[in-house]
């Protein structure tokens, strides 16, 4: 195809490509997107030009029962954070956020204050393990020595699940190109 032909078809196709632009597009983006972050927790990491894995987490080094001890770093029985991730379009731009307040903790890392509640929930926590489990199992020791630390603050390590990815913008790319094709061939 000639420069001067490109040109014609993109004139005679021109209010097609706008509301692709505008509308279509920025939907088909967020729904990359989203299945681009969902992947990652699939996959225990975060892939920008290759797949960058989680830190064990503690629960995962304490021999856990049950699916608790299952469980990948970031993910849950419930899968909230991985859930909590969503996006907005708007004319030729999408944003793609996480709504759960605790996801920027995961996704940058941090250090939180131990606070009475958190031991409470700590003690909650080896009550139930206890009741399941009896004393000297490693998940009910686990609890209680959350519980009893002696630290008045706990590290978050930086487990990054949201965020620029160069295989994000390929698979993006790809997509908008196949479009794109599928356009300017009708």
């Amino acid at each position: 195809m000639t420069p001067e032909e490109f040109a014609k078809q993109i004139r005679a196709h021109a209010q097609e490509l706008r509301r692709a632009y505008a509308d279509r597009w920025p939907r088909m983006m967020r729904t990359e997107a989203i299945e681009h972050f969902h992947e990652g927790f699939r996959n225990g990491g975060f892939t920008d030009t290759s797949l960058e894995k989680w830190d064990v987490t503690r629960r995962q080094s304490v021999p856990f029962n049950g699916a608790t001890g299952k469980y990948t770093p970031l993910n849950s029985r419930t899968g909230d954070l991985m859930h909590s991730i969503d996006g907005r379009t708007e004319p030729g731009a999408v944003t793609v956020f996480s709504d759960s307040g605790h996801a920027k903790y995961h996704n940058e890392g941090a250090e939180a204050t131990v606070t009475p509640r958190m031991r409470r929930f700590f003690w909650a926590m080896h009550a139930e393990a206890k009741k399941k489990h009896g004393m000297g199992n490693p998940e009910t020791e686990f609890w209680k020595g959350m519980a009893l630390t002696k630290k008045s603050r706990i590290r978050i390590p930086k487990r990054r699940f949201m965020g620029r990815s160069e295989a994000l913008m390929k698979r993006i790319y790809n997509v908008i190109l196949k479009d794109l094709k599928r356009l300017l061939n009708n």
